[in-house]
């Protein structure tokens, strides 16, 4: 009996097909890549801001606890005078040694008005915890001057402080205290911190530069705040005299940022336009891009101060935009 064989023939994929589903494949790749990067870079970003919100409310229930918003080291005089409302108790002997300790000299020896608290390690150094004995609240168990710090008022992520496994001995040889060193001034300077800086700063979760945190006291040189009858320059990060070593990975400068909020001029102060965080602090975050924004002088051409302004994005640079703040929403770039 003959029967009839129905033949299956199986075909390969084409050339031509081939190539058709990497064409399909490549389109939906430019399609959603960058729908993807921009979704990771809004996730970051948000975390960012969240990360303020919480430093912000730290800083909040410092001054609750201590009276005052913790100074950004720009001004040694705002510095001492604070130390003297926070801890109305403080050996005399403690605040000379931490003055003598974080005066920044000039190349002659001479004191600067400044500290070597930077704008970025004064966070660090006002909320991650005091000792319980007011009359030593530094150099105390658990205060900044000793191996462990306790009673933190923000919680710092241990990877992202920029603290180095080098120690240095702030005791004696009889009785150490070893203090680990601090990673960021590397960053300023291209080389190990040459002064022993035992100060960290705090780094986002997205980023590489430092949170930067601006007293309202010190926006701009003050006739009360002056020391030795000099004006102190503003406060600004990195710090007045330092600039990123490493430019392509942080680069910029950040300064207090003023709004579009008409004021009253006046003889300590002629520019006519509102502060951010008038009467309390700024905090500033590069965001992604690690860049703060190019450098403004304080003067224009003609004589008259000059600031950045938000959200009209007045003397704006690209990377002020991508900045994040404690004033904004998200990055600066959605002004007006």
């Amino acid at each position: 009996m003959k029967r009839n064989l129905t033949r299956h023939q199986r075909h390969g994929v084409t050339l031509i097909e081939m190539l058709i589903v990497i064409a399909i494949m490549g389109i939906l790749a430019a399609i959603l890549l960058p729908t993807l990067g921009a979704i990771r870079k809004a996730s970051q970003e948000a975390g960012m801001a969240l990360e303020i919100k919480g430093l912000a409310e730290a800083i909040e229930e410092y001054k609750t606890t201590y009276g005052d918003y913790p100074p950004d080291g720009s001004n040694i005089v705002v510095f001492q005078r604070h130390i003297q409302v926070a801890f109305p108790r403080i050996a005399p002997a403690e605040l000379t040694n931490l003055i003598n300790l974080i005066d920044l000299k000039d190349g002659n020896g001479n004191s600067t008005g400044r500290t070597i608290i930077d704008p970025a390690e004064a966070l660090v150094f006002f909320l991650g915890g005091f000792s319980d004995d007011p009359r030593f609240p530094f150099t105390g168990e658990g205060g900044p001057l000793s191996p462990v710090r306790r009673n933190a008022l923000f919680d710092f992520a241990a990877g992202k402080l920029t603290q180095s496994t080098t120690t240095i001995n702030l005791g004696t040889p009889a009785n150490p205290i070893l203090i680990p060193l601090s990673s960021d001034e590397e960053n300023l300077f291209g080389q190990p911190p040459s002064n022993n800086d035992i100060f960290p700063a705090y780094i986002p979760s997205a980023s590489d530069t430092p949170f930067v945190y601006l007293d309202h006291r010190t926006y701009m040189p003050r006739p009360i705040y002056s020391f030795n009858q000099r004006l102190v320059p503003p406060a600004q990060y990195p710090p007045v005299g330092s600039s990123f070593a490493q430019g392509g990975m942080n680069s910029g400068y950040v300064r207090a940022y003023r709004s579009d909020q008409q004021r009253q001029s006046t003889a300590e102060d002629v520019f006519p336009y509102r502060w951010h965080g008038e009467r309390t602090f700024q905090l500033i975050c590069a965001g992604t891009d690690n860049n703060l924004g190019d450098p403004l002088p304080l003067l224009d051409s003609n004589g008259n101060p000059q600031y950045k302004q938000y959200p009209s994005n007045k003397l704006f640079s690209e990377g002020d935009e991508s900045n994040i703040t404690s004033f904004s929403q998200s990055t600066l770039e959605g002004g007006q």
